[in-house]
């Protein structure tokens, strides 16, 4: 299959651009449900995985499931366009690909999403870290992603006081708020699992958009479980308890999707199988 040959050559695309271009540039490939299947059925890849499709939660939150996401990032665009450029091109020329959709995200200001605030504050901080929240016991992680589309015209009409309540932390030092109200976004997102511990993802969130048109946020965020990301999401639409997060007011997700990212290893198994 020219698709799953073409997939294959991924890690090396990205090892030689970085190479060529002498800085660091990172790379991840995931799958979806669908695709997965096919690749356990065709060429005996892992089964076990727990990859769902995106199920949709509640009608502010629709399922837009793809087959296949790829992930670049470095700290040069240019070099992240020649990956994406490359890479597309390969993909471009498999008749299996009806459809691809491409968005650039960028740094904005000190890590601030277009709201005002500091985005990934809680974020796992250490390679370490990094690791045991976005990587499962093999290896392999789960992926995240949205594309938020946000309303900056109703946004900008609230007050700094209403908008850091509806966030729970403060814009300019990005602190919690003692006292957060049910309805914030960080009284929703950030809660404890069965065990009592935290549940942590690994976000590479990042602002996207034009001047004169669609602005917002691409959330991606990898984790260790997709059950961090489910948990995470029903108590943000409301299908937890009473209480939904105020932020979706002023954004709204598409493209939203789960993805499957396996392990080096288990992709050259893929590789010896083709």
């Amino acid at each position: 299959n020219a698709l799953v040959h073409n997939i294959t050559q991924f890690q090396d695309i990205i090892y030689q651009i970085s190479n060529s271009f002498g800085i660091k540039i990172y790379g991840s490939i995931g799958f979806g449900k669908k695709f997965w299947d096919y690749l356990v059925e065709i060429y005996g890849a892992p089964s076990n995985t727990n990859i769902i499709n995106f199920p949709g939660y509640t009608d502010r939150c629709p399922s837009e499931q793809s087959d296949i996401v790829i992930h670049i990032h470095s700290i040069k665009q240019d070099i992240v366009f020649e990956a994406s450029n490359k890479i597309i091109e390969l993909l471009s020329q498999c008749s299996l690909i009806k459809k691809i959709d491409e968005i650039y995200g960028f740094k904005y200001k000190d890590s601030r999403d277009l709201t005002g605030f500091i985005d990934g504050t809680k974020n796992p901080k250490g390679n370490e870290l990094r690791s045991l929240a976005s990587l499962d016991n093999n290896g392999n992680s789960y992926l995240l992603i949205q594309k938020f589309v946000h309303n900056l015209n109703k946004w900008n009409l609230e007050s700094l006081d209403d908008k850091e309540n509806i966030i729970g932390r403060t814009m300019k030092e990005s602190i919690e708020l003692k006292d957060k109200l049910n309805t914030s976004h960080i009284s929703r997102v950030d809660i404890k699992n069965e065990h009592n511990k935290g549940i942590k993802i690994v976000r590479h969130s990042l602002p996207y958009g034009s001047a004169g048109g669609d602005k917002g946020l691409i959330f991606l965020a990898y984790s260790n479980t997709i059950n961090s990301f489910e948990t995470q999401l029903k108590r943000m639409f409301g299908m937890s308890d009473e209480y939904s997060d105020k932020l979706m007011d002023y954004t709204k997700p598409y493209n939203s999707g789960y993805y499957y990212i396996p392990s080096t290893d288990i992709l050259k198994d893929i590789i010896k199988q083709k």
